[in-house]
């Protein structure tokens, strides 16, 4: 509860003193729900602590092994660009659960990282096939495949995205995404809708603002 009202350090201690108690004895027989791992090790990737995140990850799976605490090792390790453990990870994760369609978006950004786009094209439509609706995985999916030249696949994944959870982040993939497309009156339409839905978000909308000055002098409005 206290994750989901966003009072993360509060959360977050009640989390590690939890884990505290464990002493020597071995994860699986301690006790700790599985929850508690996950959610703290969450609370790490939000903080960019990685590898502490991956170790508690890790422990979640020594206590219940599932798709998703293995996708969450496979997740950090991502970040981590330990890219061949990603893949053990996110493999044992796929085999616990060949239907988990956040598994399959991850294995898209493992397959765009290692240079693999055939698998990165097979897992994605796996992952929308199967009705991945996690915004962030999607927008995450969707930069990846812009930054690899993959503009279509970069087009939906980051419009499923905004479908899901509009956010100024997003908008502005997309308006790149558009530009590169050389759509330019469509990605203009993008950025507009940073300054005008999140005026407050500043660091996004300077962005927006030069990325508009630029498309404006090239279109002559």
């Amino acid at each position: 509860l206290r994750a989901l009202q966003q009072r993360f350090q509060e959360a977050e201690a009640h989390y590690a003193a939890v884990c505290s108690t464990v002493g020597d004895v071995p994860a699986s027989e301690s006790g700790v729900d599985v929850l508690v791992y996950l959610r703290l090790g969450s609370i790490k990737c939000r903080d960019l602590k990685y590898s502490l995140a991956r170790d508690l990850f890790i422990t979640a799976c020594q206590v219940k092994p599932s798709a998703t605490s293995w996708m969450r090792v496979g997740e950090a390790l991502l970040k981590l660009e330990e890219f061949r453990d990603a893949e053990d990870a996110l493999a044992e994760a796929n085999l616990l659960n060949v239907h988990n369609a956040s598994v399959w978006g991850n294995l898209t950004l493992l397959s765009l990282a290692m240079g693999r786009e055939e698998e990165a094209n097979r897992s994605y439509g796996e992952a929308t096939r199967l009705g991945l609706d996690d915004a962030e995985l999607l927008s995450a999916v969707g930069e990846a495949f812009l930054k690899s030249g993959k503009y279509d696949q970069a087009e939906a994944s980051l419009r499923r995205s905004l479908a899901t959870s509009f956010g100024p982040h997003t908008l502005c993939l997309l308006g790149d995404t558009l530009r590169e497309q050389g759509l330019l009156e469509k990605a203009k339409e993008q950025f507009q809708s940073v300054l005008t839905k999140f005026p407050s978000r500043q660091n996004h909308v300077d962005y927006a603002t030069g990325c508009i000055s630029e498309i404006s002098a090239i279109v002559g409005n």
